[in-house]
């Protein structure tokens, strides 16, 4: 089964994206810091997808770095919304931003894209 890790330090916005991403029959994975969130994306080899907070920057660069995350795709969220903001964060790696709070329909909408 494809898995999902959701990467976010508030736990009532990573509880919500986790009851979005299972309602459509994914199972997801939660933690609340880029430490916790590289040891289980480097034990867990049914990864498909992360979505991650826009200070996971870090996060981004060491998948960017090691050959096995490398083309695991990531969903960045933020509630800054500003141009060079999501610039720079498709520019560090990341497939797609969407803001925060998200719309259940859009994150769905990304989740199936790079799921598919």
């Amino acid at each position: 089964m494809k898995q999902i890790l959701i990467v976010e330090d508030e736990n009532s916005t990573r509880l919500a994206i986790k009851r979005i991403i299972e309602s459509i029959g994914f199972f997801a994975i939660e933690c609340n810091n880029d430490e916790e969130a590289l040891r289980l994306m480097r034990s867990n080899k049914n990864l498909a997808l992360v979505i991650c907070e826009d200070h996971s920057s870090r996060l981004i660069s060491e998948m960017q770095k090691d050959a096995a995350l490398e083309n695991i795709p990531v969903i960045a969220m933020s509630s800054y919304t500003g141009v060079k903001h999501i610039a720079a964060l498709l520019e560090q790696g990341a497939s797609a931003f969407i803001s925060k709070p998200c719309i259940e329909e859009d994150l769905l909408e990304y989740v199936k894209r790079y799921i598919s």
